[in-house]
């Protein structure tokens, strides 16, 4: 028996279009002046030859003895009684050798292979799927953990409760996003909501004993909130540099830290995930994390509980215009006002822009900030 699995019909002439467009723009460079970056002509050039090549010569070969990979960069034999097992990742199928010091064998882009559905039925039918037999010990040790539960059924009732409550969070992130960008922008509890809902996932995260992470793989049996955290903290961001105009930022660095430590602290304590690979890339992306949030509930709270005393001033609409970029955006500029003496270019609601004419005159309402990080907002 040998089958050989190929390049669909359709994929084979994207690439090629691709390819085509990449050597004759290697030859329009050629015709220009590059400052001696010959490079670029000869990188297009040689890329898209490549790829045009690699159209006939990739393939995934199955014979009763071996599986062989060919691509243009060389071919790769793993003798059947050698393989491990599959693993079918997001991008690529990977065919793992029983020693470590066998080469693995990888097909990027699986989805462009023709007869896909052939493939991953023969695989699943002759070798193991090392993905779903992970998942599978990773359910077996969480409904063994003693500290889920006494019982079996209270392991396995804890267990798919973390998974709902891990999936309504995350799910709740993707409505939260829509909500405050397109329905709900100058609500005061959606900003309430926007700030303490990064910091509801991690009270998820610490409750869950250890069934619900910041990231997981794949294929796994553990949690994550990698999304709902992530937008959570985008949204925050977002909020506060767009919505609140900060004039001196000197006194934004220790609020920042300090919020910071608060969501970055119980997260190490009990957002890392002991099966996934890199600890320090885990750390990493808590950090990053952290750092969003500490900047934006420093600049939230400090304008939004401020309840000190305003200073009004008139300020005249300079210029105004519409962006047209992934969303339509309406900016004003005004002039200087009271003792700001720069224009500021402000994004404002479509309302409100037209609303506001070239020439007319609006106010400027100037706050110090809870934590003297001066700040404005503008009205009519």
């Amino acid at each position: 028996m040998e089958q050989e699995y190929t390049i669909s019909l359709y994929w084979r002439l994207f690439y090629g279009a691709v390819a085509i467009a990449a050597i004759i723009f290697s030859f329009f460079l050629l015709t220009k002046t590059t400052n001696g970056l010959i490079i670029l002509p000869i990188v297009f050039g040689t890329g898209g030859v490549a790829i045009l090549i690699n159209q006939f010569k990739s393939k995934l070969t199955i014979t009763d003895y071996s599986i062989v990979r060919t691509t243009i960069f060389g071919t790769k034999e793993l003798l059947r009684a050698d393989i491990k097992g599959f693993r079918i990742m997001e991008k690529s199928i990977v065919i793992e050798p029983v020693q470590t010091g066998y080469s693995k064998i990888k097909v990027n882009d699986y989805s462009s292979i023709g007869n896909l559905g052939e493939l991953t039925k023969w695989l699943r039918e002759n070798l193991r799927d090392l993905n779903k037999e992970e998942l599978e010990s990773e359910k077996d040790q969480i409904l063994a953990d003693p500290d889920l539960g006494y019982t079996g059924e209270e392991r396995t009732a804890r267990f798919k409760t973390a998974a709902r409550i891990s999936g309504i969070y995350n799910l709740l992130a993707i409505a939260l996003m829509f909500g405050a960008l397109f329905l709900f922008m100058d609500s005061n509890a959606v900003d309430i909501i926007i700030l303490f809902y990064p910091l509801a996932g991690i009270v998820v995260i610490y409750l869950s004993k250890g069934l619900t992470t910041l990231i997981s793989k794949k294929n796994s049996a553990y949690n994550n909130l990698l999304m709902g955290l992530y937008i959570g903290v985008l949204l925050l961001v977002m909020k506060s540099f767009f919505y609140y105009h900060i004039l001196n930022y000197s006194n934004l660095l220790i609020p920042s830290v300090v919020f910071g430590i608060v969501f970055l602290a119980p997260l190490v304590v009990k957002g890392f995930n002991k099966t996934y690979s890199s600890r320090i890339g885990q750390l990493l992306l808590m950090i990053i994390l952290a750092g969003g949030y500490g900047l934006g509930a420093a600049v939230s709270i400090n304008c939004y509980f401020d309840r000190s005393q305003a200073g009004v001033y008139p300020a005249i609409v300079m210029d105004r215009h519409i962006s047209h970029k992934k969303t339509t955006s309406y900016h004003i500029m005004i002039d200087s006002w009271g003792d700001h003496r720069e224009i500021e270019n402000i994004t404002v609601s479509e309302s409100f822009y037209y609303g506001a004419a070239v020439g007319s005159t609006i106010h400027v309402v100037e706050k110090p900030g809870l934590f003297k990080i001066p700040w404005f907002y503008i009205s009519k």
